[in-house]
């Protein structure tokens, strides 16, 4: 009798399927984890756009004076309502003929810093292509007396939401520029 080497058809279809149920019983485990490292790298996309935008906010906001337009018009008087805004403009006291105005494009989700030197025009640098929402509310008595302001931001991207909470104080409220 002549002994053949090799693997029998029942032989190979019981590896394949033994193949089979182990690749079943894997591929979830690798599906899992490239979603997880996704939604972190999407986590730490929002965390670096709310570190620029609170970085901006506190740095230009805490020089500021006053708040001079919410959704381009003057604040009312008597108003001390969290506000939905679209955008704001801040006076800065070290220098009368430069302000800062954060802009909110809705429609795009970007937040633009546009900083006005009057002299020489305008400077446009874009802080966040994700941001769902803004809100602001004074600290210390209305728009036009407050002390500062409470801004609250919602950056979203793929469904995963990130909130930022900055508050500004205006250092150079009540002093006179010239």
């Amino acid at each position: 009798m002549i002994k053949k080497k090799g693997f029998t058809l029942i032989e190979a279809v019981i590896v394949l399927a033994l193949i089979s149920v182990v690749i079943m019983v894997i591929y979830p485990f690798f599906f899992s984890s490239s979603r997880s490292l996704n939604e972190t790298n999407v986590r730490a996309d929002l965390q670096t756009d709310g570190q620029l935008i609170q970085n901006s906010l506190l740095n230009y906001g805490n020089q500021g004076s006053s708040i001079d337009r919410i959704n381009g018009i003057v604040p009312p008087s008597n108003s001390n309502e969290i506000t939905t805004i679209s955008n704001f403009r801040i006076i800065l006291y070290a220098d009368v003929s430069k302000t800062i105005e954060y802009v909110y494009d809705n429609t795009n989700k970007k937040l633009n810093e546009i900083t006005n030197l009057n002299a020489t025009g305008t400077v446009t640098k874009t802080l966040s292509g994700n941001v769902d929402s803004i809100k602001i509310s004074p600290v210390g008595g209305t728009y036009l007396t407050c002390e500062g302001l409470i801004i609250n931001i919602t950056l979203k991207k793929n469904n995963i939401t990130y909130d930022i909470s900055s508050k500004i104080v205006f250092r150079n409220k009540g002093i006179a520029t010239s």
